[in-house]
Formats: structure tokens, C-alpha cells, sequence
């Protein structure tokens, strides 16, 4: 994650002055992480390609969660065969990833990474290994989940910086006495401004009454992290931007659910250590050698799609610290 950052840095040296995109940057940067640490792989290469993919799929399920009546997948529409081929371009470099990883395992010289774990593993009762479509979906799920959200955590916190210049100054400050401390804390006051998973459902798996309203069994269920982490009776200033509600005897006197960014209970998301740690590094890296200043006017407005990004391009001037 900081052999990433720092290189990121050294190109952001050649571009102090100008103009940048940080989201897309951010975008890049995270699916390389994701893509060293997790799958072993390099596709630096391809970055472009699974971005705009990536960024397609999330689009065209958010289209169809808002249609009543939704055409099916196999009709050949227009937006159907664009579905289709950013699901090819994901396929296509996932399963080079997976074939690649078995001839490293039959070769005697596995990788170590969480895809090789994947088809090692196999069931404690029947000893079956996962299938390739097993496989697939699972690195998809890296792929999507794995460098989405944590990018749209680090370009609001970039953004809620130029947006509060003592804030960065603090951060600065901090930074350069060696402490990650209040970068954690930026981190987690981005996040609960704006939650990268900014709506999480789940099924009633028995009749319930929640508030009155009855919840019969098998209905989904939406809860928003955004209302709640803005909600005036959980939070003092609830649309500031204020880190110092993260010092640790803050966070310990709040509800257990006033913030819940990576959800909570079972189901509880499983990368939340690896999202956390990943963010505090890069935004380490990156504010410590550089300020970051919105290059727009305009209001920059967060996007409902599934998952929490800033709508259009997030444009900053880089300026060197």
C-alpha cells in the first residue's frame, strides 16, 4: 500500500501546478492496491479498461434498481450489450488471473495471496474445492468492493480538506511529527459525512415490528448510514466537518450504531481493516508532501449510485507542502 502511494506521490512531483481528476487517480491507485495484495496481480495496464467497466456495471445496476419494469439481460438492447461487454472485459482479466494461479500452484511456486488461499481452500466436510464460477465471483467481488469504496473515502476526505484549511493544517502538522493519528481521524469524519455504502439492505428472516410499522418475513429492508451518521440527535453540527469527533473519548461515548460505515452484526464487512488501514497510508503519503485545492466553483455533489461518489469529475490543484 506505501510502495503504491509513494509512487503515486513521485508522479503528482511532475505535476505540482496542475489540475487533476482525484477521484480517477484515487480510483487507480486503489485498484492497483487491491489488485497486488489481494490477487497477486499486476494490471496497471488495464486499470483504464476495468475502471470504465467497474464504473458501467454500477451505473446500469443502480438504473435497474430504480425501473419497475426492467428488460431482461438477454434481450439484445443497447443497453444490454453494453452490459454484456463490461461484464467480458471483467471476465476476461479475471480468469487470466485465476488460470495464471493455477499453473503457479501445479508448478510447485504458489503466490501468496488471497486467490491462491481461494483454490487451496476446501471444504472441512466434503474436501471439495470452489469452482472457477465460485472463484469468479469471489474475485469480482474484490474487484468491485475492493477499491471502489475505499477511493470515494479518500477523494471526499481530500475534498472536505480544501474544504476546511485548518483542518489540512492539523493533518500537516501531525503528519509531520510522525502520527497518523488525526489521519485516521479525517478518514473516519469523511466517511461518515459521506459513507461510501450509503444505503445497506438485508432480508427479515422473521415477522418483526420495527417503529410501529409492521416487517413481515422475507421483506427487504433498507438502512442508510448517510441519515444516520447526519441525524441532529446523534450528532452536534451534523453537517460539519469536524475529525475531533474521532478522538477515542468521543467515539467511546457515542451509540454503538450512530456510525456504522461498514455496516454491523454477521454480515458485517469483512475488509473493514484492510479499508481503514489502506486509506490512513495513502492519505498519509499523499497530504504529507502535498495540499490538494478544489480547482471549481462548482458545488460538488455526492452521487447515489451504489455506492457514495463525488458526481463528475473532483478536479484539485496540486500544491506542494
Amino acid at each position: 500500500m506505501r510502495v503504491a502511494a509513494i509512487d503515486l506521490a513521485n508522479d503528482w512531483e511532475r505535476r505540482v501546478g496542475t489540475e487533476i481528476d482525484v477521484h480517477e487517480h484515487m480510483m487507480a491507485l486503489t485498484l492497483r492496491i487491491v489488485c497486488d495484495t489481494l490477487l497477486g496481480a499486476d494490471v496497471s495496464g488495464q486499470t483504464s479498461d476495468i475502471g470504465r467497466a467497474v464504473t458501467d456495471l454500477l451505473e446500469d445496476v443502480n438504473q435497474r434498481t430504480r425501473t419497475l419494469l426492467d428488460v431482461p439481460a438477454a434481450v439484445p438492447t443497447r443497453k444490454n450489450r453494453a452490459l454484456r461487454k463490461n461484464i467480458a472485459t471483467l471476465d476476461r482479466i479475471v480468469n487470466r488471473t485465476i488460470a495464471e494461479h493455477r499453473a503457479a500452484i501445479a508448478s510447485g511456486a504458489p503466490r501468496r495471496d488471497l486467490l491462491t488461499l481461494l483454490l487451496e481452500a476446501r471444504d472441512e466436510e466434503t474436501g471439495a474445492r470452489m469452482t472457477d464460477a465460485q472463484i469468479r465471483d469471489e474475485v469480482i467481488t474484490f474487484f468491485l468492493a475492493g477499491h471502489e469504496t475505499t477511493a470515494n473515502a479518500l477523494s471526499w476526505s481530500f475534498h472536505c480538506l480544501s474544504k476546511h484549511p485548518e483542518a489540512d493544517k492539523e493533518l500537516a502538522r501531525d503528519l509531520a511529527a510522525g502520527s497518523s493519528r488525526y489521519a485516521n481521524m479525517v478518514i473516519k469524519e469523511a466517511m461518515r459525512l459521506y459513507p461510501p455504502a450509503w444505503m445497506i439492505g438485508r432480508q427479515a428472516e422473521q415477522d418483526d415490528v420495527v417503529g410501529g410499522f409492521r416487517v413481515p418475513r422475507g421483506t427487504l429492508v433498507f438502512v442508510s448510514p448517510f441519515v444516520t451518521q447526519r441525524h441532529p440527535q446523534l450528532w452536534d453540527n451534523p453537517e460539519g466537518f469536524d475529525p475531533e469527533r474521532f478522538t477515542p473519548e468521543r467515539e467511546a461515548a457515542r451509540p454503538r450504531y450512530a456510525y456504522y460505515p461498514f455496516g454491523g452484526g454477521p454480515r458485517f464487512c469483512i475488509g473493514q481493516g484492510f479499508a481503514q488501514s489502506e486509506a490512513a497510508i495513502v492519505l498519509s503519503e499523499l497530504a504529507s508532501r502535498f495540499r490538494l485545492d478544489l480547482a471549481t466553483t462548482r458545488d460538488v455533489r455526492p452521487e447515489p449510485l451504489i455506492t457514495l461518489r463525488p458526481r463528475g469529475p473532483l478536479t484539485m490543484r496540486i500544491t506542494k507542502r
